[in-house]
């Protein structure tokens, strides 16, 4: 028996990179998963079905974290599924490649509504 076993878990930002390696890990230890992706489905349905080879369950949900709307979706969706939510991990993100100096402002702000904005909205639809 695993660490998170029975345990629902959120990623965002879950299809790729640190996101993929965190889903993997939780589905390892026991946990059932929501793979959140914003824009790219492929990786995301990669890491669902790596964790179904594990023996868990895991659902892609494709959803703006920085979105009122999206945020509630993606909590939803667990509880849909798994019944309840016990784990939220806030990963998604964007890589600007500018330096902050040569950044257009709406560069700048999609950088805080996905880091700021996506994780306040995220947290506060888990809490209700």
């Amino acid at each position: 028996m695993g660490r998170l076993e029975g345990k629902a878990a959120v990623v965002t930002g879950g299809g790729r990179g640190i996101g993929r390696a965190i889903c993997l890990a939780y589905a390892k230890e026991g946990a059932d998963v929501i793979v959140n992706y914003a824009t790219k489905e492929q990786p995301a349905q990669e890491v669902v079905e790596l964790i179904g080879k594990m023996g868990r369950k895991a659902v892609a949900v494709k959803a703006n974290v920085a979105l009122k709307a999206d945020a509630e979706k993606i909590i939803n969706t667990c509880i849909d599924h798994f019944g309840k939510i016990d784990i939220l991990v806030n990963n998604a993100g964007v890589s600007k490649p500018n330096m902050l100096y040569k950044m257009t402002e709406e560069q700048w702000n999609e950088v805080i509504d996905i880091h700021l904005k996506g994780p306040f909205l995220c947290i506060q639809a888990a809490s209700k």
